[in-house]
């Protein structure tokens, strides 16, 4: 379950069990190493809407590579700057080609420009090995598929200033799917991304800082910001549903033209937090899924702290809503402010039911490597799959959750933002789908609902819908075009986001023998089951 990044690089880093020296997140405005350790076996704390280590360690930041036969070789690349490279491979490069940023309500964007300080050596990596590769750059490599990229890039906004300073670290990434979804689904072209913009502060010693050195400071208010990447071929295996923490994103992917283009606010995102807790009084469903002796992450204290659940993990937004019905629920420790977008494996869309892939394989065919859709929220979790499509209502259902106050205990107040291809839209609405609003209904855990509506704005070839000022802790969010009354939501729709099973398949071509894991697993070229 626990995806902490969108690719098996990183499952592989983060599943490890050691805990380094100062690999705990450095935030400025809450710094989670204030927080008593628990070291009683039998008590645990449980942090939603965060994790601890993912903005100052090394392997978010450096390209990570694990070496294997190709065309498994798995990797996460980060992007340099275009300005950088020598000689630009326009087709198999990728790059970022422009970080801007400008005030609301301004009609012309800042460019950021490079800073003089940059990455040093990784310090702060979790894991290595012999076949584990961090912090070494990387050229394009066309057999599989893989952009040429080094490490994460510090740039300067002086016009945008946060409270320690003007620097900021920009990481835009594109990523193997992982071993796990070497299948006919996940293999061959698709491709992972995620774009990320942090704030960052620290004492300048020389033009060089290691990631130990910084800390993550908050978004200045009043800011949007946007990055531009040049893609070549890699705007074609960028596929699937992405999901941001943007409020009033803009998504602009032009595929004859070879560039990714995202622009939006920074989302306020409430950390949620429980008191320290007897292990025994969480649900039992959480207990029994770790093993008979010692702790899984259900219940593990993370660095001595607590057990941490991210949207990133895929965690059922349902988590938190269970745990607001122990002793002390859940309070909101602090909100932090986000700049990521994140793309999703196509293997989760083929994981849905049949009637949301009537209008996926009508239109683009079956595993198609097609951008499907995106979403964004400020919700402490959110579901990590597509939206699910309610064919009763033909409406998209979208999962959420947060603590219902926020750390001033006043009511966190929710946005959610679905962009979908027009012809997406036509297939499911016919001529609805150009009606100038669409229909928004917000269902509450206890079954009692709210309709409003929203403008449906038309924009880059896609249809958005801006839903904001909902409360919390758990609403599930169904948007529809056309009229009439929605339907009773079945117990599925409203408390349920379904993982469909994966299956282990066995591959054998003469001594050698591989697994494949997958929806719908198939052996490589050669193998044959065993």
């Amino acid at each position: 379950m626990r995806k902490l990044l969108p690719c098996m690089v990183l499952m592989i880093l983060l599943g490890s069990s050691l805990t380094p020296v100062k690999a705990v997140d450095q935030r400025a405005l809450w710094d989670i190493n204030k927080l008593s350790n628990i070291s009683d076996p039998n008590l645990m704390r449980v942090i939603f809407g965060y994790f601890p280590n993912r903005s100052i360690n090394d392997d978010y930041s450096f390209t990570v590579t694990i070496q294997d036969p190709k065309p498994y070789q798995l990797f996460r690349v980060v992007l340099s700057p275009c300005s950088t490279l020598t000689n630009p491979d326009l087709n198999y490069g990728a790059c970022i080609e422009n970080v801007l940023f400008r005030k609301l309500g301004s009609s012309s964007w800042n460019k950021a420009s490079i800073s003089e300080v940059s990455l040093g050596e990784p310090t702060l990596t979790i894991k290595k090995g012999a076949d584990l590769v961090v912090g070494k750059p990387v050229t394009a490599d066309k057999q599989t598929l893989r952009p040429p990229g080094d490490k994460a890039t510090i740039w300067n906004m002086p016009d945008a200033v946060h409270s320690n300073g003007s620097s900021y670290l920009v990481r835009a990434v594109i990523a193997h799917p992982g071993a796990d979804n070497i299948s006919y689904i996940d293999g061959g072209m698709q491709r992972l991304f995620s774009m990320e913009i942090l704030p960052i502060s620290f004492a300048q010693i020389g033009n060089v800082i290691t990631q130990d050195q910084f800390k993550v400071e908050e978004f200045p208010s009043g800011y949007e910001y946007k990055l531009r990447l040049r893609l070549g071929v890699f705007v074609k295996s960028i596929s699937g549903w992405f999901f941001g923490r943007l409020q009033d994103p803009t998504i602009d992917r032009n595929g004859p033209e070879g560039y990714l283009e995202v622009s939006g606010t920074p989302a306020k995102v409430p950390v949620g937090i429980t008191d320290i807790i007897k292990k025994s009084d969480i649900p039992q469903k959480y207990l029994t899924k770790c093993p008979a002796v010692g702790d899984c992450y259900w219940t593990a204290n993370t660095f001595n702290k607590a057990a941490f659940y991210s949207a990133l993990d895929g965690t059922d937004p349902d988590v938190l809503s269970d745990y607001e019905k122990i002793k002390g629920g859940v309070k909101t420790a602090s909100t932090l402010t986000h700049w990521e977008i994140n793309s999703s494996r196509l293997s989760e869309v083929s994981a849905l039911n049949s009637n949301y892939k009537e209008c996926t394989d009508k239109l683009y065919g079956p595993g198609a490597r097609v951008f499907m859709g995106a979403v964004s929220s400020n919700a402490t979790l959110y579901q990590r799959t597509p939206p699910r499509w309610d064919e009763i209502n033909r409406a998209f259902v979208f999962k959420v959750s947060s603590p219902h106050l926020d750390e001033h205990g006043k009511p966190n107040k929710g946005f959610y933002t679905l962009y979908i291809p027009l012809d997406q839209a036509n297939c499911r609405w016919g001529i609805s789908a150009s009606a100038p609003q669409a229909q928004i209904q917000i269902v509450n855990q206890d079954g009692t609902s709210t309709i409003t509506t929203a403008v449906a704005t038309r924009e880059n070839g896609m249809l958005r819908f801006n839903i904001a000022g909902f409360g919390y802790s758990a609403p599930t969010i169904r948007i529809r075009m056309g009229q009439g009354s929605f339907s009773a939501p079945s117990p599925e729709t409203v408390s349920k986001t379904v993982t469909a099973k994966k299956i282990v398949l066995v591959c054998i071509k003469g001594k050698t023998t591989k697994q494949v894991i997958g929806v719908k697993p198939k052996c490589p070229s050669g193998y044959k089951t065993r």
